[in-house]
């Protein structure tokens, strides 16, 4: 064999050999391409599960921070805007929620919101004369803790007429055996009251004013509510009626006595639990 052809043998063979060589790393770089996509799929909810417990880390860090133990100092201011707050609502005489306070006065210390009710409930009794009453969880009136006869002269001179008002309508319920159905509320002394007594009593929580049977117009009945029967002494409002009856003796009504003497019952069970 002569050399020229040996060179040009040994030549094709170098060349088949580098071809094969690069085919060979192409498709090692494929298949690394490939095991790379494979391995990012893989691992891919891992490395979520991780940044997804980072943020959890971060996020109870924060409220830890939060809703962290608060000093004696910060304790008692929080106790006084929590009060200021109520005073300035109870102006209305309305409901007062949960949700309201949480918002406007608690924000992040919401943690210690009963320790804190705790303590204002007593301060606006022991300083302040009110009662804080609780009712249907998270709802809240502010009630008269100072006994007060007659009932319906314990109020500013302007309020009166509206007070006097009241009185007889609650005196009217209880001497119905709790329960009156709507009857237009026209009186020649007040003239039409309708809105007074359907709205502004029944938001006070003065009255409960629930509906009856399903007639076309709708029929509702009077209860009184949850505020009428914190702030009003049903042994005061019979007496209130026995005088518009002579100074009728009160045990000549025996339904509305025994009423009397079993909310008293209840009146002192509730306070020996306090």
């Amino acid at each position: 064999m002569s050399q020229r052809n040996y060179n040009t043998r040994s030549t094709a063979q170098s060349t088949q050999s580098s071809t094969t060589n690069t085919s060979s790393v192409k498709r090692s770089t494929r298949n690394a391409s490939q095991a790379s996509k494979t391995n990012t799929k893989n691992t891919s909810p891992t490395s979520q599960r991780t940044q997804q417990n980072d943020d959890d880390e971060y996020m109870t860090e924060s409220q830890a921070t939060q809703s962290k133990d608060l000093t004696a100092e910060e304790e008692n201011q929080l106790v006084g805007s929590v009060i200021r707050y109520l005073l300035a609502v109870d102006r209305t005489k309305h409901v007062i929620q949960r949700p309201q306070l949480v918002k406007n006065v608690f924000g992040t210390y919401n943690k210690h919101y009963r320790k804190i009710m705790t303590k204002v409930k007593a301060t606006l009794t022991q300083v302040f004369g009110f009662n804080l009453v609780e009712f249907e969880t998270g709802k809240y009136i502010l009630t008269n803790a100072i006994t007060t006869n007659p009932p319906h002269l314990s109020c500013p001179e302007s309020e009166k007429p509206r007070r006097i008002l009241l009185i007889l309508v609650l005196a009217h319920i209880f001497m119905l055996d709790g329960i009156c159905k709507e009857d237009g509320f026209k009186t020649q002394m007040f003239g039409d009251v309708h809105k007074i007594i359907t709205v502004e009593f029944v938001k006070q929580q003065y009255l409960k004013m629930p509906k009856i049977g399903s007639s076309d117009p709708p029929a509702y009945e009077f209860h009184w509510g949850v505020r009428a029967e914190e702030e009003v002494s049903k042994r005061h409002l019979l007496e209130f009626v026995s005088k518009m009856y002579n100074d009728r003796p009160i045990k000549s009504w025996p339904k509305q006595f025994n009423a009397l003497n079993e909310s008293e019952c209840q009146s002192i069970e509730s306070e020996d639990d306090n």
